[in-house]
């Protein structure tokens, strides 16, 4: 009889795992930077975690391919407005009241928009992905994206209503 509940104990604590931590370890999902929101990709589906949606449901629905939510500050002060700023350990997630607004990616060289522009992506990188005119030295704005470089590398990308790296 101890055996058997020391079994049903030791499952229920493994189902109660963060799921986090289960679905990091798998590496089948992954974020994709997208003008209008992030796109979450999962083996056999794509999502679009689009701005609008509610801020809580994006935390928890990225949480599992981002990890933890390192820091929550509200009252920031950022062009267009009074915001919130949800930070993982990469990107930083803007909310305007509860809903998503804008995000900013830093960090993560694997954080990549569509046309396979990132953290890292050289000058010419953004030229060849979205036109001459685009990339300026100090940075870019291009097709619903504006990032910062350093060195000559993409440090950070950002879209929607987005602050400059917290």
């Amino acid at each position: 009889m101890r055996i058997v509940l020391s079994l049903l104990l030791a499952s229920a604590v493994i189902a109660c795992a963060p799921v986090s931590d289960r679905a990091r370890l798998d590496g089948d999902s992954r974020v994709l930077l997208a003008r209008s929101g992030l796109i979450l990709e999962q083996p056999g589906s794509d999502r679009l975690i689009g701005f609008g949606e509610p801020i809580n449901l994006v935390e928890m629905t990225l949480a599992p391919v981002l990890g933890p939510v390192l820091s929550r500050d509200s009252g920031i002060t950022c062009p267009g407005g009074i915001v919130t700023a949800v930070r993982f350990d990469d990107v930083t997630l803007f909310a305007e009241g509860i809903e998503f607004s804008g995000w900013t990616a830093t960090g993560d060289d694997r954080l990549r928009t569509d046309a396979g522009v990132g953290i890292g992506s050289s000058i010419g990188d953004v030229q060849n992905a979205y036109g001459m005119g685009m990339a300026m030295a100090d940075g870019f704005s291009a097709d619903g994206f504006s990032g910062a470089y350093r060195l000559g590398r993409v440090s950070s990308i950002n879209a929607g209503r987005a602050c400059a790296p917290l």
